[in-house]
């Protein structure tokens, strides 16, 4: 099976990076993108976390700019931003 390029909002590189096993997004996925926001919650804010630290260098996950503004504009009244702009990106 071809591996694939997904996008993925914070929930789940939070939740592997906390029990240190991003290794299992590596062996799934040939790429993931997230969204700016996403990295900024992940990462910039959450620098204090060992989390942040082993997704900034984790490989193969790139940020990607969300240029569907108006869409993520829509989706943010019900989502979050990270949310958002991964959905956006995704589409």
């Amino acid at each position: 099976m071809a591996k694939k390029t997904v996008v993925s909002n914070s929930t789940a590189l939070i939740n592997f990076a906390s029990i240190d096993r991003l290794d299992i997004l590596r062996a799934l996925f040939k790429e993931l993108k997230v969204p700016e926001s996403v990295w900024d919650e992940t990462v910039v804010k959450a620098s204090r976390y060992v989390s942040a630290k082993r997704i900034r260098e984790a490989h193969r996950i790139k940020t990607k700019k969300v240029y569907d503004i108006n869409l993520v504009n829509l989706l943010t009244g019900k989502l979050d931003a990270g949310e958002a702009e991964a959905i956006a990106l995704a589409l």
